[in-house]
């Protein structure tokens, strides 16, 4: 159908007393530019949940310095978030919430050797007191490390699980929900970090094996890329709300051409093409070959996105994540019941079994090499 065709005229919009956030969106979404693709991220975020697709949530940038670490332990309670993957800067900063230290509104323009010389950290207009990072490196180095009771060789869910728990026994009563963390090991959310070592918990972790060898406990990205790729193999439906690019939101698309070249049968495909849904947030554009940039057209050509979805299941919100995240998260919390969780964490050993067996029944028809489309492969040669 012509895109001219089936138009929508647009009407003057009116502030009204005691509007809900419904009515906000439903404004929005009778609006232009993106007030129109924020509100059709509300619209499609609904569907995900109420169609019971798995949800991942990838986050870039600095966002729980700015507090969203509330709203993500918020969504992860109520059921709406069921993956969690991050950067470790954003996983460093939500500890420091339930530490009590004090992160605070500051100036942009600051001068920034003064500031170095308080020992402040500035992330834009917000300031980490110098207790910040302190105070978690003397938690992680004197008490979490070397109480470390589980497997040396670990992967991210795992030691952000037992992190969690760590900070809810030591937090006081009234701040264990200020923390995504904390939300995640009390509701089985896997955390993932690709890039463990890239943030303060990393380094702590690799100080604390400099001075004592053997000890540290060591996250194996080999275990986090299985696993992760076994929960979205187990997964009927899977969406994304992507926040920004990097690493968080590659780690999780690709596992769809992972499981399509290396794991499923080609005969067997349908109905697993890619993801199914994918809401990303950015301030990027797509003209410098960047991740966060990077349009859902893109990413179907690396088969990482169900093509059935353009135009239905997915948007990209050009807009800052601390202003669209909230409308979508108090959108979806008004339309949509609390679900009951998925617990993902408890269900990894049993993904993991059924990601061996298909890679082992692949192997078994086509050998170590992938199946891929556009690449001659001799088929009867590895059976």
């Amino acid at each position: 159908m012509p895109h001219h065709e089936n138009r929508k005229r647009i009407k003057a919009l009116h502030v009204t007393e005691n509007a809900t956030v419904e009515e906000l969106v439903e404004r929005l979404g009778a609006s232009s530019y993106q007030a129109r693709t924020l509100a059709e991220a509300c619209r499609i975020f609904e569907e995900m949940l109420k169609r019971g697709s798995a949800v991942c949530l990838t986050l870039a940038g600095a966002m729980t310095p700015a507090g969203i670490g509330g709203y993500i332990a918020d969504m992860i309670r109520r059921g709406f978030i069921d993956i969690v993957i991050t950067t470790g800067a954003n996983a460093t900063h939500d500890t420091h919430f339930p530490l009590d230290t004090p992160i605070t509104q500051g100036n942009p323009d600051s001068d920034d050797v003064e500031l170095r010389e308080e020992g402040i950290e500035r992330v834009y207009d917000t300031y980490l007191d110098p207790s910040c990072l302190t105070a978690l490196g003397e938690a992680l180095y004197r008490e979490f490390l070397p109480n470390w009771k589980m497997e040396r060789e670990t992967s991210s869910p795992a030691f952000y699980r037992e992190l969690g728990k760590f900070l809810a026994a030591k937090a006081k009563p009234e701040l264990r929900d200020t923390s995504f963390l904390i939300a995640a090991s009390e509701f089985d959310v896997p955390v993932f970090t690709p890039a463990f070592g890239d943030s303060e918990i990393g380094m702590d972790c690799a100080l604390f094996e400099l001075d004592n060898p053997g000890k540290a406990p060591v996250v194996n990205p080999n275990l986090d890329v299985l696993e992760l790729t076994a929960l979205v193999f187990a997964a009927e439906k899977t969406g994304v709300i992507a926040v920004g690019g990097g690493s968080p939101k590659n780690f999780f698309t690709q596992t769809a051409p992972l499981l399509e070249e290396d794991i499923y049968m080609p005969d067997a495909m349908t109905g697993h093409e890619g993801h199914d849904y994918i809401i990303k947030i950015t301030t990027d554009v797509p003209e410098y070959g960047g991740c966060s940039g990077a349009t859902p057209s893109e990413n179907i050509s690396w088969k990482k996105l169900d093509p059935s979805i353009l135009g239905t299941g997915e948007i990209v919100v050009h807009a800052d994540a601390t202003i669209a995240l909230p409308v979508l998260f108090h959108y979806v919390t008004s339309r949509v019941k609390p679900r009951e969780p998925k617990r993902l964490f408890t269900k990894i050993p049993e993904a993991r079994r059924k990601l061996e067996e298909a890679r082992a029944a692949r192997r078994k028809r086509f050998g170590q090499k992938s199946y891929r489309i556009g690449v001659e492969l001799d088929i009867e040669k590895n059976t």
